[in-house]
């Protein structure tokens, strides 16, 4: 995340940037909020680095800013749109598989697990479904099939299983998250 940060700032000058995290990292929304305020900052927009559309983005994030919007009535807070699904997200899949050594000649014969963290919200994961199928779709993989960490089956390792059971040598696992943590290890 500091990694992106640094690369807004130099495209950005100027432009103040802080990272703030949901769960499991500090500093949260609401204490990054509050300094922010405190500098003397009137307007924020938030920038959910999510992937989808799910728990944190329909709930967990609309509620803490709420709050916080409350809390410092001198802030004017609003939120961009979630990152994905998007063509940009499969483009740079697409690049990582490529730096892995899959290239464009070997999609026909290779089947891809999508692998993302998971969510318990059922349209969220048809949306991720959906995103699978496009990517197969446009991209020209023999199979592309979307597997969970957590909420909702397949988990990643029984994605590969199925596609191997279906007769695709090579299965390759393309990891949907945007950085390390409890979830991608599993």
């Amino acid at each position: 995340m500091e990694a992106l940060r640094a690369v807004v700032t130099v495209l950005r000058p100027g432009l103040r940037t802080e990272l703030a995290y949901l769960d499991f990292c500090a500093p949260g929304v609401p204490r990054a909020l509050e300094r922010l305020a405190a500098d003397g900052v009137r307007e924020v927009v938030a920038l959910p680095l999510l992937l989808g559309r799910a728990f944190h983005a329909k709930v967990d994030l609309p509620s803490v800013l709420r709050e916080a919007g409350a809390r410092l009535p001198g802030l004017r807070i609003r939120r961009a749109a979630v990152l994905g699904p998007s063509p940009l997200l499969t483009a740079a899949l697409e690049r990582r598989l490529y730096e892995a050594g899959v290239g464009p000649a070997d999609r026909e014969g290779t089947g891809v697990v999508l692998a993302s963290a998971g969510s318990s919200d059922p349209a969220a994961a048809e949306e991720f479904a959906a995103f699978a199928r496009e990517w197969r779709h446009t991209a020209g993989w023999r199979a592309v099939r979307p597997a969970f960490a957590s909420a909702r089956p397949p988990r990643t390792e029984d994605a590969v299983r199925a596609l191997r059971a279906e007769g695709v040598r090579r299965v390759v696992v393309a990891p949907y998250v945007l950085a390390p943590g409890r979830l991608p290890d599993r």
